[in-house]
């Protein structure tokens, strides 16, 4: 059966009263005043990232925190077993330690309002992540996960980065979608609309930087002791749960990741060759640098970040 290739509109509510605080921020429909249209294809068939979204100068969004310049909202970006959620530990202990208010948030890291946003939001996670690794996931089509990864971030962002960068911290999130857009830019044609998806992630607030981890595939396979089949191939019917399919599919997620932050203006990190203490300083240096400029003269208006 052919799936759908719309999503429906997202739309940006008032504050809610179920703990969290900060008010979701208001868009426009895509390609409107204040909204972005989804990527063309580039070059391969892939998605190049909207100049207007993450270069510097790029329009902001009403009601996002980092554009009142209080905190700073960075995210980590990068293929499975980059390092990610190690980096952005390790980057909030070294901002600690210098002095700054720094909070790391991964899936299993974020601290909730309330005790039914926690418990809301760690069903959710059980949901999405908990899995066994070959669970034939994609029965249940890819619109269903985007909508729930949709659901996370907006969650997340309002429950947690919203309030923690309206008070001066510095937020630093292990992924914040694109690694999930550039494996839908992946699917074969016509199973899932790119564009939707995109449009769809766009009404979640935006991290004002972006850092893609650079990682060897390979290196990260021989990390891991296990693979999944959203890791190895992410596709329906037998997908092969090895070492060399981690590899091959991650070389081709990475190809994505590697134009999104080339057109998107990312702060590139070659983690080949660091350690996990070097990666995690180098973010968190790169997170005081921005931090510092947008304190000082001629600050810059943001590189946006999506989804």
């Amino acid at each position: 059966m052919e799936r759908s290739s719309t999503f429906p509109a997202a739309t940006a509510g008032t504050r809610a009263d179920r703990g969290c605080l900060a008010p979701l921020p208001r868009t426009s429909p895509a390609g409107g005043a204040g909204g972005t249209a989804a990527p063309e294809l580039g070059s391969g068939g892939v998605p190049a990232v909207p100049r207007r979204w993450d270069e510097p100068g790029g329009a902001e969004r009403p009601g996002d925190p980092a554009s009142a310049g209080e905190g700073l909202f960075l995210a980590v970006e990068g293929i499975d077993g980059a390092g990610k959620t190690t980096a952005v530990r390790v980057a909030a202990e070294v901002l600690r330690r210098r002095g700054r208010r720094a909070v790391a948030i991964a899936r299993d890291e974020v601290s909730w309002p309330s005790t039914y946003a926690g418990g809301h939001m760690g069903a959710l996670r059980d949901l999405i992540w908990g899995e066994p690794p070959d669970a034939p996931y994609l029965d249940l089509g890819d619109e269903h996960w985007v909508c729930l990864q949709a659901a996370w971030y907006a969650a997340s962002a309002r429950c947690a980065v919203a309030p923690a960068v309206a008070g001066g911290a510095i937020v630093l999130a292990d992924t914040w979608g694109y690694k999930f857009l550039a494996k839908l830019a992946l699917r074969p044609p016509g199973r899932v609309s790119f564009d939707a998806a995109w449009n769809l992630f766009h009404a979640i607030l935006r991290p004002r930087v972006v850092v893609y981890l650079h990682a060897d595939p390979a290196a990260a396979a021989a990390r891991r002791t296990s693979f999944t089949g959203s890791e190895t191939g992410n596709r329906e019917g037998t997908v092969e749960l090895s070492a060399a399919a981690f590899t091959s599919y991650q070389r081709r997620l990475a190809g994505v990741l590697e134009s999104f932050s080339g057109t998107g203006g990312w702060t590139r990190v070659d983690a080949s060759s660091l350690s996990a203490q070097e990666a995690g300083t180098a973010v968190a240096d790169i997170a005081e640098k921005h931090l510092g400029a947008a304190a000082g003269p001629g600050r810059s208006r943001g590189a946006g970040g999506r989804p």
